[in-house]
C-alpha cells in the first residue's frame, strides 16, 4: 500500500545551461547521460536547453543486440549515440559502453562526474573530470578534479588550451614559411643568376625573425571555434606556398629593379640595372662625357683619338697612380692593354656592377625581412589579418626589427671582407643620375676580371628602402585571399564545414527552443507532457497556485482507516490511532467554531435587543 508520496526538486545550479551553451558554441557536443527516470532526464535537458531526444538504457541495449525498431531510424548505434541528446536509466556499464561507442567513431569524449558508478566511464574517457565533492572512487578515475563548484571552469579550460594550441600553429606556420622562403629567395638567385647575399645577413635576419617568434608566446589570439587537430602535412603544405609566394614577391622586385629601368623611369630613381648593353651604354656614355672632348674643352683627352675606352684603363691618371694595376705607372692616351690590364671600359662596367649589386641587396634584404615577419600577422588568425589585433609585445618585436633592417637599407653594412685586387680610389663608382655614391666612403671596388676573388657588398640604397615597404604591403593584401584558399582546399581544422556547422548549431537551438515552449504530445490519452509541476504527465493536473506552494500553509488530513491495517506492532497501531483521532477531533473543533461564528454574524441585531 502507498504510505506517502516525496517530491524532491533538484533543479540545476544556476550557470550549467550558461556553460552548456558556451560549450555548444566551443563545437563541443553536449550529452545527459542519467541514472534518472527519463521524464526527469528529458525535462532537465529541455531546460539546459540541450534537447529532449533522450532514450532509456533498454533501447540501448536493444540497439546493440541487432533490434532495428530500437535504432529509431539511426543507421548505426554509433550514429545514435552522436545525433541524440542523451541516456537515462543507465547504470555504470552502460555509461562505459556510451563512451567506447563515441571512441570508436573517431571522438574525443570528456566526462563528468561525482559518483563511485561514474567511475569507469571517467576512466575510459579521453578527459575523465571529477567535479567538485565527487567521491573518492570518482577522484581516483579522472584526469582533473575540479575544486569549485560548477563546470564553467571546463569551458575556461578548453578556451584557454585554444589559445596556447594557436600560439603553436602559429609559430609552425610562420617557422616553416619562413625557411621555405629563405631557402627557395636565395638559393633560386644564387643558382639562376649566379647572384650571392652574404651569409651574416641572413644570420641577422633570423634573430630579428627569433624576436617575433618570441613575441608570439604572449600573442592576443582568439581560439577557433571548433576543436583543433594537429595535422603537420597542411602546416607544410601552407608553409611552402607562403614560401613560393613571397620568394615570388622577391623575384619580382629583383626582376623589376635589376633587369629593367621601371624605377629609373617612373620613380626617377637611380638605375640598378645590371644588364650587359645597358651597362655598357651607361659607361660609354660616362666616358665620352667626362674623358672625350673639343680641342680647348678642359677635358683630359681633345680627340677621340688620343683616348680609347677599350684601351688600358692606365690612361685614366686617377687609376695610373696606382702601382698594384699600371706597375709601369700612366700609359699615354690611347695606349693598348697591357698584360693584365682591364680596359676603361671594362673596369667601368665592373665598378657600376659592383655598386649596384650592393645596394640591390640592401634592397633585397630590407624587403625580405618587412614582408617576411609581416606574415606573422597573416599566419595568426583565420580573419583578415588587418582587422585582427595583434599583441602589444608581437608589434613592438615587428617595429624593431623592421627599424633595424630599414636603417642596413639605408646605410648599408660593413660587415663584408673588401675585395682583395681591388681599386682604392674608384672613378666610375657613382650613381646613374650623377654624384657619389652615398654611405661609400672607402670608394674600394674589385679590379675588373678578378670578380670571383671578392665577398658580395651591401651599400646603403637610401630611397629605395622606401620601394622596399611600398613593394611589401602591395603584395602583402593577397597573403590573406591566399591563406583562405589553402584553408578551403585543405579543409584546415573543418574550415570548409564552420559555415555549415553553425547553421546547424542554429537549427538546432531553435528546434530545441521549440520544444520548451510548445511541445506536441502524442503519448497515450490521459497524459500530457511531463514537467517539474507535472512530473508524472497526468493531464488532470494543472499549474499550482501560489498558496499551494507557499511553505507556511499547512492543512490537517483526516486519516479513514483502522490502524490495525497498517501495523502487526499493537503500541505502534494504538499510536497511529491516537494520532488521528486527535486530528479528526481538532478538525471538529475547527468546523464547530467556524458554524457558530457563520451563525452569530447572519444575526446583527441581536447585539441590540433590548435586555430583560
Amino acid at each position: 500500500m502507498l504510505l506517502s508520496l516525496l517530491p524532491l526538486f533538484a533543479p540545476p545550479r544556476h550557470d550549467t545551461k550558461d556553460t552548456i551553451e558556451k560549450c555548444h558554441m566551443q563545437g563541443i557536443e553536449v550529452k545527459m547521460i542519467t541514472g534518472d527516470h527519463l521524464l526527469i532526464g528529458k525535462e532537465t535537458a529541455k531546460l539546459l536547453g540541450m534537447g529532449a531526444e533522450m532514450y532509456p538504457s533498454a533501447v540501448l541495449i536493444k540497439a546493440k543486440n541487432g533490434d532495428k525498431e530500437s535504432m529509431h531510424g539511426y543507421k548505426t548505434l554509433a550514429e545514435m549515440c552522436e545525433k541524440c541528446n542523451g541516456f537515462a536509466e543507465v547504470f555504470p556499464e552502460h555509461k562505459y559502453e556510451i563512451v567506447k561507442i563515441l571512441q570508436d567513431a573517431d571522438h574525443v569524449v570528456g566526462m563528468t562526474g561525482d559518483g563511485v558508478n561514474d567511475a569507469p566511464a571517467l576512466k575510459k574517457a579521453d578527459v575523465g573530470i571529477a567535479v567538485h565533492g565527487a567521491t573518492d572512487a570518482a577522484r581516483g578515475a579522472a584526469d582533473i578534479v575540479l575544486t569549485e563548484a560548477g563546470l564553467s571552469t571546463i569551458v575556461t579550460a578548453v578556451i584557454g588550451a585554444r589559445k596556447i594550441f594557436k600560439r603553436m600553429t602559429t609559430y609552425a606556420n610562420y617557422t616553416v614559411a619562413m625557411t621555405f622562403r629563405i631557402c627557395f629567395t636565395f638559393g633560386l638567385l644564387t643558382v639562376i643568376y649566379d647572384w650571392y647575399f652574404p651569409t651574416i645577413l641572413i644570420v641577422i635576419m633570423a634573430v630579428f625573425n627569433d624576436g617575433a617568434m618570441i613575441a608570439l608566446s604572449k600573442d592576443r589570439v582568439v581560439p577557433d571555434k571548433t576543436p583543433n587537430s594537429w595535422n603537420l602535412k597542411n602546416i607544410f603544405i601552407m608553409g611552402m606556398v607562403y614560401g613560393l609566394y613571397l620568394t615570388l614577391s622577391t623575384w619580382a622586385l629583383y626582376q623589376t629593379a635589376v633587369k629593367t629601368t621601371f624605377f629609373e623611369d617612373k620613380c626617377d630613381l637611380f638605375s640598378l640595372n645590371d644588364r650587359h648593353v645597358e651597362l655598357r651604354a651607361w659607361c660609354g656614355a660616362k666616358l665620352e662625357r667626362e674623358y672625350l672632348g673639343a680641342p680647348g674643352s678642359g677635358m683630359p683627352f681633345d680627340s677621340a683619338a688620343q683616348f680609347d675606352a677599350a684601351g688600358s684603363v692606365c690612361q685614366i691618371p686617377g687609376y695610373g697612380a696606382q702601382h698594384h694595376i699600371c706597375p709601369q705607372g700612366p700609359v699615354a692616351p690611347g695606349g693598348v692593354l697591357d698584360g693584365d690590364q682591364p680596359s676603361a671600359l671594362h673596369q667601368c662596367m665592373i665598378e657600376q656592377k659592383y655598386i649596384r649589386g650592393a645596394m640591390t641587396r640592401s634592397l633585397l634584404y630590407t624587403q625580405v625581412s618587412i614582408s617576411g615577419q609581416a606574415l606573422v600577422f597573416v599566419v595568426r588568425t583565420r580573419d583578415w589579418s588587418l582587422a585582427n589585433r595583434a599583441g602589444t609585445a608581437t608589434y613592438i618585436a615587428f617595429l624593431l626589427a623592421q627599424i633595424g633592417s630599414s636603417l642596413i637599407g639605408v646605410f648599408g653594412f660593413g660587415g663584408y671582407v673588401e675585395p682583395r685586387h681591388r681599386v682604392d680610389d674608384c672613378e666610375f663608382c657613382g650613381l646613374s643620375t650623377g654624384g657619389r655614391t652615398p654611405f661609400f666612403d672607402s670608394k674600394v671596388v674589385p679590379i675588373a676580371g678578378t670578380e670571383s676573388d671578392y665577398t658580395a657588398s651591401v651599400i646603403g640604397c637610401t630611397g629605395y628602402v622606401i620601394v622596399a615597404w611600398i613593394w611589401s604591403a602591395i603584395w602583402y593584401v593577397l597573403l590573406d585571399p591566399i591563406k583562405w584558399a589553402m584553408y578551403w582546399i585543405l579543409n584546415e581544422d573543418g574550415f570548409r564545414d564552420q559555415v555549415a556547422f553553425r547553421h546547424e548549431k542554429k537549427r538546432t537551438l531553435e528546434r530545441s527552443s521549440k520544444e520548451q515552449t510548445g511541445e506536441v504530445f502524442n503519448g497515450p490519452a490521459g497524459f500530457a507532457p511531463a514537467n517539474y509541476a507535472n512530473p508524472l504527465g497526468r493531464a488532470s493536473m494543472s499549474k499550482p497556485v501560489s498558496a499551494v506552494l507557499d511553505r507556511k500553509s499547512a492543512a490537517l488530513v483526516p486519516i479513514n482507516r483502522t490502524s490495525m491495517t497498517i501495523s502487526n506492532d499493537p503500541n505502534r497501531a494504538m499510536n497511529i490511532a491516537r494520532r488521528s483521532f486527535v486530528g479528526q477531533g481538532m478538525q471538529r473543533r475547527t468546523s464547530f467554531e467556524r458554524k457558530s461564528h457563520e451563525i452569530h454574524a447572519a444575526s446583527p441585531k441581536a447585539a441590540d435587543a433590548p435586555k430583560h
